[in-house]
Protein backbone atom coordinates (compact mmCIF):
# COMPACT_ATOMS: atom_id res chain seq x y z
CA UNK A 1 0.00 0.00 0.00
CA UNK A 2 1.38 3.29 -1.27
CA UNK A 3 0.67 6.21 0.77
CA UNK A 4 1.18 10.48 0.19
CA UNK A 5 4.08 11.44 2.21
CA UNK A 6 3.28 13.00 5.25
CA UNK A 7 6.00 15.28 5.22
CA UNK A 8 3.94 17.99 7.48
CA UNK A 9 4.25 15.61 10.42
CA UNK A 10 7.28 16.86 11.90
CA UNK A 11 7.94 17.96 15.35
CA UNK A 12 11.47 17.77 16.72
CA UNK A 13 13.55 15.87 14.43
CA UNK A 14 10.33 13.08 13.80
CA UNK A 15 9.49 13.21 10.52
CA UNK A 16 6.26 10.64 9.86
CA UNK A 17 6.72 8.97 6.38
CA UNK A 18 5.01 6.77 3.95
CA UNK A 19 7.48 3.90 5.17
CA UNK A 20 6.58 4.74 8.88
CA UNK A 21 2.97 4.73 8.17
CA UNK A 22 3.20 1.37 6.43
CA UNK A 23 5.29 0.00 9.36
CA UNK A 24 2.65 1.49 12.05
CA UNK A 25 -0.37 -0.07 10.21
CA UNK A 26 0.86 -3.59 9.44
CA UNK A 27 1.51 -3.89 13.73
CA UNK A 28 -1.99 -2.30 14.14
CA UNK A 29 -3.50 -5.04 11.69
CA UNK A 30 -1.21 -7.83 13.12
CA UNK A 31 -2.96 -6.32 16.70
CA UNK A 32 -6.44 -6.19 14.74
CA UNK A 33 -5.82 -10.30 13.69
CA UNK A 34 -4.88 -11.36 17.83
CA UNK A 35 -7.59 -9.36 19.35
CA UNK A 36 -10.32 -11.29 16.71
CA UNK A 37 -8.21 -14.79 16.86
CA UNK A 38 -11.39 -17.34 16.88
CA UNK A 39 -10.17 -19.69 19.96
CA UNK A 40 -12.74 -22.55 19.14
CA UNK A 41 -11.03 -22.65 15.68
CA UNK A 42 -7.68 -24.09 17.21
CA UNK A 43 -10.18 -26.73 19.30
CA UNK A 44 -9.45 -23.92 22.29
CA UNK A 45 -11.45 -23.29 25.34
CA UNK A 46 -11.54 -19.91 26.30
CA UNK A 47 -9.92 -20.32 29.80
CA UNK A 48 -6.13 -21.35 30.19
CA UNK A 49 -6.98 -22.75 33.27
CA UNK A 50 -9.62 -25.23 31.38
CA UNK A 51 -6.71 -26.12 28.88
CA UNK A 52 -4.68 -27.39 32.13
CA UNK A 53 -7.39 -30.51 32.69
CA UNK A 54 -7.40 -31.37 29.34
CA UNK A 55 -4.66 -34.44 28.72
CA UNK A 56 -2.89 -35.28 25.37
CA UNK A 57 -2.70 -31.63 23.98
CA UNK A 58 1.14 -30.30 23.20
CA UNK A 59 1.51 -26.34 24.36
CA UNK A 60 3.88 -26.07 21.49
CA UNK A 61 1.85 -28.18 18.76
CA UNK A 62 -0.78 -25.43 19.31
CA UNK A 63 1.20 -22.98 18.55
CA UNK A 64 2.26 -24.10 15.90
CA UNK A 65 -1.28 -24.74 13.95
CA UNK A 66 -2.23 -20.63 15.50
CA UNK A 67 1.11 -19.68 13.15
CA UNK A 68 -0.14 -21.57 10.39
CA UNK A 69 -3.04 -19.80 9.98
CA UNK A 70 -0.97 -16.38 10.99
CA UNK A 71 1.24 -17.83 7.78
CA UNK A 72 -1.70 -17.72 5.43
CA UNK A 73 -2.88 -13.89 5.91
CA UNK A 74 0.58 -12.74 5.62
CA UNK A 75 2.01 -12.58 9.67
CA UNK A 76 4.82 -15.52 8.74
CA UNK A 77 7.57 -15.74 11.08
CA UNK A 78 10.03 -14.16 9.28
CA UNK A 79 7.29 -11.14 8.27
CA UNK A 80 7.01 -10.86 12.15
CA UNK A 81 10.96 -11.11 12.94
CA UNK A 82 11.28 -7.89 10.81
CA UNK A 83 8.14 -6.22 11.66
CA UNK A 84 9.29 -6.03 15.66
CA UNK A 85 12.68 -5.92 14.97
CA UNK A 86 15.05 -3.69 17.35
CA UNK A 87 15.57 -0.80 13.93
CA UNK A 88 11.48 -0.89 13.77
CA UNK A 89 10.92 -0.76 17.31
CA UNK A 90 13.07 2.51 17.84
CA UNK A 91 10.79 3.95 14.37
CA UNK A 92 7.30 2.74 15.80
CA UNK A 93 8.56 4.15 19.42
CA UNK A 94 7.07 0.84 20.60
CA UNK A 95 8.08 -3.26 20.64
CA UNK A 96 6.47 -6.17 21.04
CA UNK A 97 5.75 -6.22 24.48
CA UNK A 98 4.21 -2.86 24.56
CA UNK A 99 1.65 -4.11 22.46
CA UNK A 100 0.78 -7.33 23.92
CA UNK A 101 0.32 -5.09 26.88
CA UNK A 102 -1.82 -1.40 25.75
CA UNK A 103 -1.87 1.19 27.92
CA UNK A 104 -2.57 4.75 26.51
CA UNK A 105 0.80 5.69 27.63
CA UNK A 106 2.44 4.31 24.44
CA UNK A 107 0.85 7.35 22.78
CA UNK A 108 2.82 9.85 24.41
CA UNK A 109 5.51 8.60 22.67
CA UNK A 110 7.09 9.45 19.34
CA UNK A 111 5.64 9.45 16.51
CA UNK A 112 2.40 8.14 17.71
CA UNK A 113 2.52 11.59 19.95
CA UNK A 114 2.79 13.40 15.96
CA UNK A 115 0.45 11.49 13.79
CA UNK A 116 -2.31 12.02 17.07
CA UNK A 117 -1.58 15.85 16.87
CA UNK A 118 -1.58 16.70 13.49
CA UNK A 119 -3.99 14.72 11.73
CA UNK A 120 -6.57 12.59 13.28
CA UNK A 121 -8.44 11.89 9.97
CA UNK A 122 -5.50 10.16 8.35
CA UNK A 123 -6.52 7.07 6.79
CA UNK A 124 -6.01 3.83 9.03
CA UNK A 125 -5.64 6.18 11.99
CA UNK A 126 -7.50 4.06 14.30
CA UNK A 127 -5.29 0.94 12.85
CA UNK A 128 -2.40 2.35 14.12
CA UNK A 129 -3.84 3.74 17.40
CA UNK A 130 -6.28 1.16 18.43
CA UNK A 131 -3.51 -0.98 20.29
CA UNK A 132 -3.16 1.92 23.04
CA UNK A 133 -6.33 3.31 23.06
CA UNK A 134 -7.81 2.13 26.15
CA UNK A 135 -9.64 -1.16 24.68
CA UNK A 136 -9.12 -4.50 25.77
CA UNK A 137 -5.41 -5.23 26.05
CA UNK A 138 -4.27 -8.63 24.34
CA UNK A 139 -2.76 -9.85 27.83
CA UNK A 140 -6.52 -10.44 28.90
CA UNK A 141 -8.30 -12.25 25.90
CA UNK A 142 -8.33 -16.06 25.99
CA UNK A 143 -5.69 -18.82 25.93
CA UNK A 144 -4.97 -19.03 22.12
CA UNK A 145 -3.93 -15.75 22.07
CA UNK A 146 -1.74 -16.52 25.36
CA UNK A 147 -0.46 -19.85 24.21
CA UNK A 148 0.79 -17.69 21.10
CA UNK A 149 1.92 -14.95 22.28
CA UNK A 150 4.44 -16.64 24.74
CA UNK A 151 5.72 -18.89 22.14
CA UNK A 152 5.96 -16.16 19.69
CA UNK A 153 8.23 -14.18 22.31
CA UNK A 154 10.56 -17.36 22.49
CA UNK A 155 10.71 -17.35 18.80
CA UNK A 156 11.59 -13.56 18.18
CA UNK A 157 13.76 -14.07 21.11
CA UNK A 158 11.80 -10.85 22.44
CA UNK A 159 13.96 -9.56 25.45
CA UNK A 160 14.25 -7.29 28.39
CA UNK A 161 9.99 -7.32 28.74
CA UNK A 162 8.06 -8.71 31.86
CA UNK A 163 6.15 -12.35 31.10
CA UNK A 164 3.47 -13.10 28.91
CA UNK A 165 1.29 -15.01 31.75
CA UNK A 166 -0.38 -17.97 30.39
CA UNK A 167 -3.77 -17.36 31.72
CA UNK A 168 -2.95 -13.43 31.94
CA UNK A 169 -1.89 -10.78 34.09
CA UNK A 170 -3.52 -11.50 37.85
CA UNK A 171 -4.05 -15.48 37.11
CA UNK A 172 -0.86 -16.78 36.04
CA UNK A 173 1.27 -15.42 38.54
CA UNK A 174 -1.49 -15.97 41.26
CA UNK A 175 -0.51 -15.81 44.90
CA UNK A 176 -0.28 -19.78 45.71
CA UNK A 177 -0.45 -19.65 49.40
CA UNK A 178 -3.32 -19.94 51.60
CA UNK A 179 -6.40 -17.78 50.03
CA UNK A 180 -9.91 -16.89 51.59
CA UNK A 181 -10.83 -20.37 51.19
CA UNK A 182 -8.87 -23.06 49.72
CA UNK A 183 -5.30 -22.10 48.45
CA UNK A 184 -4.84 -22.00 44.71
CA UNK A 185 -2.53 -24.65 44.80
CA UNK A 186 -4.87 -27.20 46.42
CA UNK A 187 -7.67 -25.95 43.21
CA UNK A 188 -5.41 -26.81 40.78
CA UNK A 189 -3.43 -29.97 42.58
CA UNK A 190 -6.66 -31.39 42.65
CA UNK A 191 -7.35 -30.74 38.87
CA UNK A 192 -4.53 -32.27 37.69
CA UNK A 193 -2.21 -29.59 35.82
CA UNK A 194 0.63 -31.36 36.85
CA UNK A 195 -0.50 -34.20 34.74
CA UNK A 196 -0.83 -32.23 31.40
CA UNK A 197 1.48 -30.64 29.36
CA UNK A 198 -0.59 -27.14 29.88
CA UNK A 199 -0.41 -27.53 33.50
CA UNK A 200 3.77 -28.11 33.57
CA UNK A 201 3.97 -25.08 30.94
CA UNK A 202 2.08 -22.43 33.84
CA UNK A 203 4.09 -24.49 36.55
CA UNK A 204 7.70 -23.69 34.73
CA UNK A 205 6.82 -20.42 34.18
CA UNK A 206 5.44 -19.93 37.82
CA UNK A 207 8.93 -21.68 39.17
CA UNK A 208 7.39 -24.73 40.66
CA UNK A 209 7.27 -28.41 40.42
CA UNK A 210 4.99 -30.90 41.17
CA UNK A 211 6.65 -31.66 44.88
CA UNK A 212 6.06 -28.07 45.66
CA UNK A 213 2.53 -28.05 44.44
CA UNK A 214 1.75 -31.09 46.08
CA UNK A 215 3.48 -30.14 49.30
CA UNK A 216 0.76 -27.30 49.61
CA UNK A 217 -2.13 -28.81 47.96
CA UNK A 218 -1.84 -31.14 50.82
CA UNK A 219 -2.31 -28.65 53.73
CA UNK A 220 -5.75 -28.09 52.31
CA UNK A 221 -7.10 -31.75 51.63
CA UNK A 222 -7.96 -31.90 55.39
CA UNK A 223 -9.96 -29.20 55.40
CA UNK A 224 -11.55 -30.15 52.04
CA UNK A 225 -12.51 -33.39 53.55
CA UNK A 226 -14.66 -31.78 56.34
CA UNK A 227 -16.05 -28.82 54.26
CA UNK A 228 -17.35 -31.07 51.51
CA UNK A 229 -18.32 -34.35 53.27
CA UNK A 230 -21.78 -33.88 52.90
CA UNK A 231 -21.44 -32.94 49.42
CA UNK A 232 -19.64 -35.78 48.25
CA UNK A 233 -22.10 -38.00 49.73
CA UNK A 234 -24.88 -36.02 48.26
CA UNK A 235 -23.35 -36.85 44.87
CA UNK A 236 -23.99 -40.49 45.98
CA UNK A 237 -27.61 -40.04 47.22
CA UNK A 238 -28.91 -36.13 46.49
CA UNK A 239 -32.73 -38.01 47.50
CA UNK A 240 -31.95 -37.99 51.59
CA UNK A 241 -31.59 -34.71 53.18
CA UNK A 242 -28.19 -34.33 54.90
CA UNK A 243 -26.91 -31.47 56.06
CA UNK A 244 -26.16 -32.50 59.37
CA UNK A 245 -23.26 -34.77 57.93
CA UNK A 246 -19.70 -34.55 59.72
CA UNK A 247 -16.45 -35.89 58.56
CA UNK A 248 -15.85 -35.96 62.42
CA UNK A 249 -18.83 -37.72 63.20
CA UNK A 250 -17.62 -41.05 61.32
CA UNK A 251 -13.64 -40.80 61.19
CA UNK A 252 -10.62 -41.12 62.90
CA UNK A 253 -7.42 -39.19 61.64
CA UNK A 254 -3.89 -40.43 62.13
CA UNK A 255 -0.72 -38.92 60.49
CA UNK A 256 -0.63 -40.85 57.70
CA UNK A 257 -4.28 -41.98 56.99
CA UNK A 258 -8.06 -40.91 57.73
CA UNK A 259 -10.43 -43.86 58.48
CA UNK A 260 -14.30 -43.20 57.22
CA UNK A 261 -16.61 -45.81 58.95
CA UNK A 262 -18.57 -46.69 55.88
CA UNK A 263 -21.25 -48.87 58.14
CA UNK A 264 -22.33 -46.27 60.12
CA UNK A 265 -22.15 -43.62 57.50
CA UNK A 266 -24.46 -45.82 55.58
CA UNK A 267 -27.02 -46.57 58.16
CA UNK A 268 -27.08 -43.26 59.05
CA UNK A 269 -27.97 -41.89 55.10
CA UNK A 270 -30.76 -44.87 55.10
CA UNK A 271 -32.04 -42.68 58.26
CA UNK A 272 -32.09 -39.51 57.16
CA UNK A 273 -35.36 -37.85 55.85
CA UNK A 274 -36.29 -37.66 52.07
CA UNK A 275 -35.60 -34.44 50.29
CA UNK A 276 -39.11 -33.25 49.49
CA UNK A 277 -38.68 -32.89 45.92
CA UNK A 278 -37.44 -37.16 46.18
CA UNK A 279 -40.47 -37.92 47.82
CA UNK A 280 -42.61 -40.61 45.97
CA UNK A 281 -39.43 -41.03 43.90
CA UNK A 282 -36.89 -44.18 43.44
CA UNK A 283 -34.97 -44.38 46.72
CA UNK A 284 -31.42 -44.74 45.77
CA UNK A 285 -29.29 -47.82 46.52
CA UNK A 286 -26.03 -46.77 48.71
CA UNK A 287 -23.57 -48.95 49.56
CA UNK A 288 -19.75 -48.92 50.71
CA UNK A 289 -18.23 -49.52 47.21
CA UNK A 290 -20.43 -46.57 45.68
CA UNK A 291 -19.14 -44.14 48.63
CA UNK A 292 -15.36 -44.87 47.90
CA UNK A 293 -16.12 -44.58 44.32
CA UNK A 294 -17.19 -41.40 44.84
CA UNK A 295 -14.59 -39.97 47.30
CA UNK A 296 -12.02 -41.41 44.49
CA UNK A 297 -13.20 -39.74 42.24
CA UNK A 298 -13.55 -36.58 43.68
CA UNK A 299 -9.73 -36.75 44.76
CA UNK A 300 -8.62 -38.53 41.58
CA UNK A 301 -6.03 -35.64 40.92
CA UNK A 302 -4.36 -36.15 43.99
CA UNK A 303 -3.58 -39.77 43.19
CA UNK A 304 -3.60 -40.70 46.69
CA UNK A 305 -3.97 -44.40 47.71
CA UNK A 306 -7.03 -45.37 49.05
CA UNK A 307 -8.66 -48.72 50.68
CA UNK A 308 -11.45 -50.42 51.31
CA UNK A 309 -11.31 -52.82 54.35
CA UNK A 310 -13.24 -55.88 54.71
CA UNK A 311 -14.66 -54.18 57.43
CA UNK A 312 -16.05 -51.33 55.40
CA UNK A 313 -13.87 -48.90 56.61
CA UNK A 314 -12.11 -46.14 53.60
CA UNK A 315 -8.70 -45.99 54.47
CA UNK A 316 -7.43 -42.33 52.54
CA UNK A 317 -3.62 -42.10 53.01
CA UNK A 318 -1.96 -39.25 52.88
CA UNK A 319 -0.56 -36.52 54.98
CA UNK A 320 -2.92 -34.97 57.62
CA UNK A 321 -3.02 -33.01 61.56
CA UNK A 322 -3.79 -35.90 64.03
CA UNK A 323 -7.53 -35.27 66.15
Amino acid sequence: MKLRRYGQFINESVEVTDDLINLLIERGEFWEELMELDYSRFDFTYSYSDMCKREGRNPKNDFQRIQKHFDQIGFNLEKLKNLFSEENNKKCGYNLYDLYKGGSSIINREPLKTIISFDRNLAYYDTIISPFSGYSSLDSQNAAVDVYLYFLFEELRVSGHGPVWLGGDGWGNVDLEDGEDFSEAFIRYRYGYHQTEYGKLWMDQCGVDEVWLKERAMDDLQKYLKEDFTTIILRVDPTKNLRDLSLDNYSIVEEDRIIINLTKLIEDIKNSPLNAYYKNKEVHVVDEEKIAAQFSKNLSGFHLDMELTDTDDLIIWGRFKED
